[in-house]
Formats: C-alpha cells, structure tokens, sequence
C-alpha cells in the first residue's frame, strides 16, 4: 500500500518548470521595461529560441539547466553579442523568476 501511494504522491514523470513562450512574452515587457531595447530583446531571445520552439519529450520552454547554459554562454562571450554583463545579469533574474 506505501508503494503504491508514493507512485501518486510523487510521480517521476512530473514536469520541471519552464519559462514557457507566453511568459517569454510577458519577459520582453519586463525587460523594456528595465532599459533594454528592440535589439538586445532579439539577442537575448536568439540564445532561447531552440529553448522555446523545443517540442521534446521533457515539453516546450526553457528550463532552470537551459537558463544555466543560455546565460553562461553569454558571460563568457561578452564581446560577442550586444548584451552587457549588467543586461546579462537583468536577464537572468527575469527568467529565473518566471520559472
């Protein structure tokens, strides 16, 4: 009888959280909002697309392991894309609170 109240009190197949395309949506608001403009929305949204148009066994949207990479990929290559650390670190702090 444990066992079989455990497979329905914490099933393994729950979904983890995911920044899904709508709350992306609400995302870019935020971060008008928070100085970044037209350009550096693209950009960050460019890291994420796969992220979002994913459809995978695991669903669409981007998760807490897909931030983590999106976001280190950025810091590490500052001269590479328009966003400043500061724009970096704004961005994350939007994603992750949408999770």
């Amino acid at each position: 009888m444990v066992a079989i109240l455990s497979v329905y009190m914490f099933p393994f197949d729950s979904p983890k959280p995911r920044v899904s395309k709508d709350e992306f949506k609400k995302v870019r608001s935020l971060l008008m909002s928070k100085g970044f403009n037209p350009h550096d929305i693209t950009e960050a949204e460019e890291v994420f697309r796969a992220d979002l148009d994913s459809d995978g066994t695991s669903g669409s949207g981007i998760s807490g392991k897909e931030i983590d990479a999106g976001i280190t990929w950025l810091k590490q290559n500052i001269g590479k894309h328009r966003l400043s650390e500061q724009k970096v670190d704004i961005l994350e702090s939007i994603l992750r609170s949408k999770l």
